[in-house]
Order: structure tokens, then sequence, then C-alpha cells
């Protein structure tokens, strides 16, 4: 394949960069004239990942589980990390919804090293070229321990992933009973109206400019991703919790209660559901969009009686 002279210029120019786990950018290379196996094996000492491409990759914990950027990770880094670095990855699986576990599981599986199709591809000049990059870097005796950490830590990874698509499997079954009451059922009337407090409610969520109608009686819109809207779960935690401290939902239930009753009359639903009920205080969106209702200075319901 002839390769133009502009990508055999770019790739030479970056021929290896070391990718930081902690997200620093500008990704640090070395052309291919320099000591490029002094660098890779200083590079892997340190944890970071390997890439052989000449654009910069924007890599931590908190992006790696992003499911708009893991194929690019799993095709153009080398999982070159320390033992510590994955297993803060693995611990963050118990957070993610159960499609994009699945959605990574299936393109770990097909992807066991970096650059699958690289060497020899029948196409893509750019690709035809990396490809010449490893033949030629798989004469070193670090490259070979590149692959071989490379393929160790995506083994881990793929074994974690595979061990929470059979947790979700588990899972199916409810492990408690469906809520006896509905959401109207729980809620404090306004001048014996339900449909009054449901009202009031709604106007306050809007004039604390939360951009979601959480009072109707259909689920909301998923993402493309079928995802709730970002901020959706954190201004319904917020909802529940500032109103149930004004005496809008009736004495003696949880927040936990409430949110099934709302779950269960709207339709609506939010993935691993038992960790967002242990950590919805965390979110960032339920503390914005709890602090916009609460300068609102809403009255306790007893005293508009």
């Amino acid at each position: 394949m002839k390769i133009p002279r502009s990508v055999i210029t770019r790739l030479n120019f970056r021929y290896a960069s070391a990718v930081d786990v902690h997200g620093k950018l500008p990704n640090e290379s070395r052309a291919i004239s320099d000591n490029v196996r002094v660098f890779i094996d200083r590079e892997i000492r340190k944890g970071s990942a390997i890439s052989l491409v000449d654009f910069d990759i924007g890599l931590s914990e908190k992006t790696f589980w992003d499911i708009e950027h893991f194929e690019s990770f799993c095709e153009n880094i080398y999982f070159t990390f320390k033992p510590g670095f994955i297993t803060k990855l693995i611990r963050l699986l118990p957070d993610i919804d159960q499609e994009d576990i699945h959605h990574f599981y299936q393109l770990l599986k097909t992807r066991p090293v970096a650059y699958t199709n690289a060497i020899d591809h029948p196409e893509d000049p750019y690709l035809h070229f990396i490809g010449k990059k490893i033949q030629s870097l798989e004469k070193t005796e670090i490259f070979k321990e590149v692959i071989r950490l490379d393929k160790a830590n995506r083994q881990k990874l793929l074994n974690a992933l595979q061990q929470h698509k059979l947790a979700f499997k588990n899972e199916e079954v409810p492990s408690q009973p469906l809520p006896t009451f509905s959401f109207s059922e729980v809620l404090q009337p306004i001048g014996d109206s339900v449909a009054s407090t449901k009202s009031f409610i709604q106007q306050q969520l809007k004039a604390a400019e939360i951009p979601f109608e959480l009072i109707m009686s259909k689920p909301i819109l998923k993402t493309r991703t079928n995802k709730n809207p970002d901020g959706f779960n954190g201004a319904l935690a917020a909802m529940i919790t500032v109103f149930k401290d004004l005496g809008y939902f009736k004495p003696g239930l949880t927040f936990s209660e409430i949110l099934d009753a709302y779950l269960q009359e709207t339709g609506n639903t939010i993935g691993k559901l038992s960790a967002y009920k242990r950590n919805y205080f965390r979110d960032n969106y339920y503390l914005q969009y709890k602090k916009s209702l609460e300068e609102l200075e809403i009255k306790k319901l007893a005293a508009q009686s």
C-alpha cells in the first residue's frame, strides 16, 4: 500500500506517546529519531498507557468508563496500567448501568489487544503505517512487555465486566416487593386536593429553574443510549428531599418508599437503583437543585393550611 508522505511524517514525529492516567494533556511523545525504547520503559514503569497515534488522548479513572470514549481507548492505547489503577477502575463498575456494562464487555471482548487490525491493513494507510510501527517495535524486549501488560490488564477488566454482567442477571428477580401505594397516595393534599399539591410542587420546580417536569403521568424521554437525561435523577432526589422535609408527603415515609411510589406511578426507571438510593446525596445535580429549591423559602405545608 502506498502511504502518503504526510501520514508518515505525522506518525514518525509522534512515534510513541505516553497517556497519563490522571488526564494530563498534552501527551508526552517521542519521535522516531529519539530513544523510543527508553521512553516506553520509563512510562510503563510510571503506569502510563502507551499510544502510537498522532493525537492526544485524555484518560483518567473518571473518563475511562465513558461510553463515548471507551472504544477509542480500546483501539488506540495499550493498557500498560499499574495494578492499583486497574483496581480503581474495577471498583467503579457497581455504579455503571447494565446496558453500558454489556456494551463495554462486547467491545473489550473483540479487542484483546490495541490496534487489532492495524498490521497489513488493506484500506487505511494511517492504520497500515501504525501496523508497520508495531512490527518494528515488536523486535524490542520492552515492547513485548507492553503487549504482555496490555493483554493481561484487558483480561482482568473483561473478567470483572463479566462478573458484573452475571450479577445483573441474578438481580433480574426483584429482591423487594413493589410498594402497595402510588405517588399520589403518599402526597399530603392541599385544600383536600392532591392535584393541587402536585401543581404547587411543579410550580416550585419551575421557579427553581429545574428543567424537568417531574410531576407527570408518563416516563421522561430517555437519551439515545437509553439513559435518563443528565440531571434528572438528581432533580428527582432534590424534589423528594426538600418537599418531604416541608411536610408535603405523609409522615413516616422514607426517601426510598417515596421514590419507589414515584417510579411505580410514572413508569420512570433508574439504573442501579440500590446504588442510587445509597449515594444520591453526593450527586452534583442533586446538590445544585436542592439549593435552588431551598432558596425559594417555600413554606411548610402545615403553615399553608
